[in-house]
């Protein structure tokens, strides 16, 4: 349902961040106290979901706006990197999704992963779960992430049989090489602004709190330069009545 701007539209904020992180796992939320924390945090940086108002008007609050083809409408789209509270860029789609997957804000979301040329297949996640570790190995911080997503088969174009276990198993790989080229593709961007919005540097402070002392205040330059490993598994439990696709001549 489509509604007039309200003066404080702090409800359809909360309400479309609560749909796009269910459904997209784009972006969560935030509490004042965890931006608080995130601030004075030497081992985490701050990311924020954006907010913007497509086609803003200053008839947005009135109930004429819904007459439009296209009314003003609010929408929470992206994350906001910052480094030591300023904003140094934004993440959209898959990466600022990234995000939210190594640190386990991702409850439920829909992967669409290439099978064939031209054909794709959508695997929505019924579990999600994240792990960072950290170490330090020959002087140097070392980061690796686990990702384990178990889903199941809820849209298709693959003219392949769902029912053969070979061809799921390929299709689980196929989804492990997507998502960790995403994953690694978003820490690699994290690591050129040096902006841990991962909180490595928090897992690190406590896996080795006598190196995290030591170096804590270099922790933006060493996080930078860090050596990054990780695994990804994608299991596929179900795939629905999605067996045989149905091809229209």
């Amino acid at each position: 349902m489509i509604e007039p701007f309200e003066v404080t539209p702090v409800k359809s904020i909360l309400s479309t961040s609560q749909n796009n992180q269910k459904m997209y796992g784009i972006v969560s939320n935030v509490q004042a106290y965890e931006v608080i924390s995130m601030l004075l945090s030497e081992g985490k940086d701050l990311s924020l979901p954006g907010i913007s108002i497509n086609k803003p008007s200053q008839k947005a609050e009135e109930a004429g706006n819904l007459e439009n083809t296209s009314p003003s409408a609010m929408q929470v789209k992206g994350l906001a990197m910052f480094r030591k509270g300023k904003l140094v860029r934004w993440l959209d789609g898959d990466e600022a999704r990234s995000v939210q997957l190594v640190t386990s804000e991702v409850k439920s979301t829909a992967f669409v992963f290439p099978c064939n040329i031209n054909e794709n297949i959508t695997v929505t996640a019924t579990g999600i779960k994240g792990q960072i570790k950290t170490a330090i190995r020959r002087g140097q911080p070392f980061i690796h992430t686990d990702l384990n997503v178990v889903g199941e088969i809820t849209e298709t174009s693959c003219q392949k049989d769902l029912n053969n276990p070979k061809v799921l198993k390929e299709l689980e790989k196929e989804g492990q090489k997507e998502l960790q080229k995403e994953i690694t593709k978003t820490i690699c961007i994290a690591q050129k602004e040096k902006a841990d919005i991962f909180g490595f540097g928090d897992s690190l402070s406590r896996t080795d709190p006598s190196y995290w002392r030591q170096h804590k205040q270099n922790w933006e330059n060493l996080f930078s330069s860090a050596k990054v490993s990780m695994n990804v598994n994608v299991s596929i439990v179900n795939t629905g009545m999605r067996t045989n696709p149905y091809e229209v001549n």
